[in-house]
């Protein structure tokens, strides 16, 4: 697979921390993790901000930028993410951590790839996904048909919500 990746997002109109991971030239799969930062600035230590009245209160907002490439953390990056913060240590640790389980989740999947092939990890993968996305449609009693009301036009269009 290809050396790392790695995105460093805080905006909530992006996903969390995301490597794109390559095998024999094409996109195999993505690894991604998502944690509440020590603090990334915005009105109060900590950055839970519930007064916030938009998303500039809650401290810094970065769009998808590459904070890692072939492995190496760009410190331009780093340095523009943690001078946001009142705890950049601890910021910068985060960071290290989520660094970490990324690499480990690679790693785990080049291995599996080595050791099963990459058609049957692949298949693997797709059949956890469809047997989440059937269980989730199921709609257990007691869980609310409410919930279900925000999903796209076309789910429900092939018949798969029962909201």
């Amino acid at each position: 697979m290809t050396p790392a990746r790695l995105s460093a997002i805080s905006d909530g109109l992006f996903d969390g921390r995301n490597k794109p991971y390559v095998w024999e030239r094409a996109l195999f799969c993505w690894v991604t993790n998502c944690l509440h930062q020590y603090d990334i600035g915005g009105i109060p230590p900590g950055s839970f901000c519930p007064a916030a009245r938009d998303a500039f209160d809650e401290g810094i907002l970065i769009p998808p930028v590459k904070i890692v490439e072939g492995d190496c953390v760009r410190r331009d990056i780093e340095e523009l993410y943690l001078r946001a913060s009142r705890k950049p240590a601890a910021v910068a640790l985060d960071f290290r951590a989520q660094l970490a389980g990324n690499t480990t989740a690679r790693d785990r999947v080049v291995a599996l790839i080595r050791r099963y092939g990459a058609g049957a990890v692949k298949a693997v993968m797709k059949r956890i996904l469809d047997n989440g996305e059937r269980a989730f449609y199921r709609c257990p009693a007691g869980f609310s048909p409410i919930l279900l009301s925000g999903l796209r036009a076309s789910d429900r269009e092939r018949g798969r919500a029962r909201a």
